[in-house]
């Protein structure tokens, strides 16, 4: 019965897959499978290290403005220094021009 209807075009036979043609299925579906798994493993790769520079960036920019701030610190406290030192070197002069005079 199917052979008669396959004549007259009312059935199109299905060939039976090869075994070979499932094995050969079966290794291109694992390759994409693990190009998959690669992409994504890579992409991770890219998005850890990509936020790891963002860590050390910032950890870098912190340090810059602590080190500004302590070299802000360090001028004024020379500029206190430099004051108190003219301020003495005043008061040695008054006290030189008093007992000279």
């Amino acid at each position: 019965d199917l052979a008669e209807r396959i004549e007259r075009g009312e059935a199109v036979p299905t060939p039976t897959p090869e075994p070979e043609d499932d094995d050969d299925e079966k290794a291109l579906a694992a390759l994409e499978a693990e190009r998959e798994w690669k992409e994504e493993e890579a992409r991770q790769r890219r998005e850890r290290k990509k936020e790891e520079d963002e860590v050390w960036a910032a950890a870098a920019k912190a340090k810059q403005e602590e080190i500004a701030e302590q070299m802000k610190k360090a001028a004024e406290a020379e500029k206190e220094w430099e004051q108190m030192m003219s301020a003495a070197d005043d008061d040695d002069d008054v006290a030189a021009e008093g007992a000279k005079a």
